[in-house]
């Protein structure tokens, strides 16, 4: 009888290998499309800077289309969906969710050096590769579940009227993730030693007080 070995096709890896020729790509992909853009990024380019062949992009990937599948279900919708991973005791304050986000951004940059860049690049541009994608997945249940929460916040004085309830996810992202995507902000006097955890507090300093502005006395629940 013919072992696991012999059904294997003539010159494809070992499963093993495999997974990791395949994450190889991805994640040199990921790197480059982040500085150069998806569109200025051929896959020739791709298999070089991974010390393959385009051959092998080929192979792990039938199209263009494919590989950038790849790219945001497998690393960009782990980070979104992290971002709205939270327990119900952080759901019961509008503040608290907002925080869970801003820290979840900081976080996930972290862990993924290109994903700033690569966000304003292909996410936020109007003719962003990666945009359409995330329209199909915008975790729309809970962005009218934060909605919702400031309204009814608002309603009770806990929260000021200026603010729009609808904004409040584009306001934390844009109070992170593009610091930490355009850096020209660390030329400026006075921000040598700001990093990311420093980053983490201002953005919060911000959500507090911009959040409650003249409510702040009424509402007691306000974490200092």
């Amino acid at each position: 009888m013919a072992d696991a070995s012999s059904k294997r096709r003539v010159g494809r890896p070992p499963a093993k290998q495999d997974e990791q020729a395949r994450e190889r790509l991805l994640q040199t992909a990921l790197v480059l499309f982040a500085e150069n853009g998806i569109a200025g990024v051929a896959d020739s380019a791709i298999a070089k800077q991974a010390g393959m062949t385009p051959a092998m992009i080929r192979y792990y990937f039938q199209s263009r289309d494919a590989m950038l599948d790849a790219v945001f279900e497998e690393h960009l919708l782990p980070f979104i969906q992290n971002l709205w991973t939270m327990d119900e005791t952080t759901w019961a304050r509008s503040l608290d969710v907002l925080l869970h986000i801003s820290e979840g951004v900081i976080d996930g940059a972290v862990e993924r050096p290109w994903l700033p860049r690569l966000w304003v690049r292909e996410v936020l541009n109007e003719s962003g590769l990666l945009r359409s994608r995330l329209m199909q997945h915008l975790p729309v249940k809970s962005l009218r579940r934060l909605r919702g929460l400031a309204i009814a916040e608002q309603e009770q004085g806990m929260i000021a009227p200026q603010i729009q309830p609808g904004l409040l996810f584009v306001s934390v992202m844009g109070l992170t993730m593009l610091p930490l995507a355009i850096d020209m902000w660390r030329n400026l006097p006075g921000t040598e030693k700001i990093g990311n955890r420093e980053l983490a507090q201002h953005a919060a300093a911000l959500l507090r007080h911009g959040l409650y502005g003249a409510c702040a006395p009424q509402h007691k629940g306000a974490k200092k």
